[in-house]
């Protein structure tokens, strides 16, 4: 069963590698569904650090299959929700107009469009009454979130959890997920990011230019979770508990390779992509466990603008591009 017939749409990407000023606005045509797919309608688009490192054509990205010397997908945006549009052989979970998300970092990317098209098995349903944009801001950063405390952590009723650099997506999505796990909170953030934090959900507020949250005498924490950790792992085990355990996503080169090697309680975690923990982040958030900081919102046409605000650290939480399928760009 199909929809009628869309024969162009607006996609925003680039054709060779640099920063946000690169994107331009294009037109194309949408792919159509082939057995065990969906297209999708897009309505909400989150923005992550990766898309930039994509677009800049890191090495790391280059060996996940983008092109050498120009991107083979040109197009960013990995955590995309909207409605399925267009059904194809052999699908059978999905109707037309159901709500969805869906994680596209290993598949690559192409969520700035009015439309894109998955394996239906990637896509996950949205809840009645949960935001597209909220879910949108869940595939990355929650992910990230709740594999770090919840898998990795094994948080537990009543611990000790110190979040260091909890604004910015993850880290919000931390302070509500270790609270959601029963754990007591204490947010690292800098100045002007403490009401946030705390409205959030954290027990207790450090502002890390006033206070060296990892100085000795400081409390001892069952688990300390480092996003974009920049200290040194020394100064994370001062403030870890003697069964405490050390978890780190993001951050420095030096602190990810001491972490690697420091043994059983420290990991490092690279989030691995998960329909089934995303079900799982749709529950919190459709029942007000969490809720996604979402400081901005841009229309596709403005994504350049939206990805250079990431670019410069302004964004105190997520970052969402709304998509319509009229809009005109």
């Amino acid at each position: 069963m199909k929809p009628e017939e869309t024969t162009m749409m607006a996609a925003v990407g680039a054709d060779r590698y640099g920063g946000p000023e690169r994107l331009r606005v294009f037109e194309s045509t949408p792919v159509p569904p082939g057995e065990g797919q969906v297209q999708i309608q897009v309505a909400a688009v989150s923005l992550n650090r990766s898309d930039l490192l994509v677009l800049r054509g890191e090495p790391f990205f280059m060996l996940l299959g983008n092109g050498l010397t120009r991107p083979r997908r040109g197009v960013p945006g990995s955590d995309v929700a909207g409605r399925v549009v267009e059904v194809g052989a052999g699908v059978d979970r999905f109707a037309l107009g159901d709500p969805v998300v869906v994680d596209l970092s290993q598949h690559g990317r192409g969520g700035l469009a009015q439309r894109v098209t998955v394996d239906a098995s990637l896509a996950v349903p949205v809840p009645e009454g949960v935001p597209l944009e909220a879910a949108a801001a869940l595939p990355t950063a929650g992910v990230t979130a709740l594999q770090a405390l919840r898998a990795v952590a094994g948080i537990q009723a009543g611990e000790r959890v110190l979040v260091d650099g909890a604004s910015g997506g993850v880290g919000g999505f931390a302070i509500q997920i270790a609270r959601a796990l029963g754990g007591r909170v204490t947010a690292v953030v800098s100045r002007g990011k403490t009401a946030a934090a705390r409205t959030l959900g954290a027990d207790t507020v450090v502002d890390y230019t006033e206070i060296d949250p990892t100085a000795p005498g400081n409390d001892a924490y069952d688990v300390v979770y480092a996003v974009n950790g920049h200290r040194s792992l020394s100064d994370y085990l001062r403030i870890l508990a003697p069964e405490g355990r050390f978890v780190m996503t993001g951050g420095s080169g030096g602190l990810m390779l001491q972490t690697i090697l420091a043994g059983k309680r420290c990991r490092f975690l690279t989030m691995n992509p998960s329909p089934d923990d995303l079900s799982v982040l749709l529950e919190y958030l459709a029942s007000g466990a969490i809720t996604p900081n979402i400081t901005a919102r841009y229309p596709l046409r403005r994504a350049g603008e939206a990805l250079s605000m990431l670019d410069r650290g302004h964004a105190a939480g997520k970052i969402i591009i709304s998509v319509e399928e009229g809009e005109t760009v």
